[in-house]
């Protein structure tokens, strides 16, 4: 089979930009920069060949939606927008790799399950506030607060009169050590 590498601009030229396509319907491509999902779907539709790339970098509703299953084991992510904590718990349990957000300043708003999901892996330092909103009375672990506020130089604020749970030592870290 043909290989086809190069960056993103250079596959795309080469596959499908209408004045400079090759058909080439079995070659093996290699993108060596980051490439959007609709640019991975174009080049991918060009080929049956084994498509490789380990970096994307889209818009969080884009990197959820995951159209193609593109988002995948390893690969680097980068969100290029605002993004929620939902879309943070989806695109982190898609890839092992890297997630670069462009924008580390949103403010998220969820349940400390979901927060604590959102911020699992190798997620960019972020700089916004977070709101915890879990129903009035619901059991919270100290340590599961540290790890949320651990995540953010932002606020952490807990928007009801939730039970936390823990040692002296983990309810003094979740609540008192900065």
């Amino acid at each position: 089979a043909i290989v086809i590498s190069g960056t993103e601009a250079q596959v795309t030229a080469a596959l499908v930009t209408t004045d400079t396509l090759v058909v080439a319907g079995s070659a093996t491509v290699t993108i060596s920069d980051a490439i959007t999902i609709a640019q991975l779907t174009a080049i991918d539709a060009k080929t049956s060949g084994t498509l490789t790339y380990t970096s994307i970098s889209d818009t969080a509703s884009n990197l959820a939606t995951n159209t193609g299953s593109y988002v995948t084991s390893d690969v680097d992510v980068t969100v290029t927008n605002g993004i929620t904590a939902a879309q943070l718990v989806t695109i982190n349990a898609l890839t092992t790799g890297d997630i670069t957000l462009d924008d580390t300043n949103d403010s998220l708003t969820d349940s400390t399950a979901d927060l604590v999901s959102a911020f699992t892996g190798n997620v960019t330092a972020y700089t916004g506030v977070i709101t915890i909103n879990d129903a009035a009375t619901t059991a919270i672990a100290a340590t599961d607060l540290s790890d949320i506020g651990g995540e953010t130089s932002g606020v952490v604020t807990v928007s009801n009169a939730i039970v936390i749970s823990g040692t002296e030592a983990q309810v003094t870290a979740a609540l008192v050590t900065t």
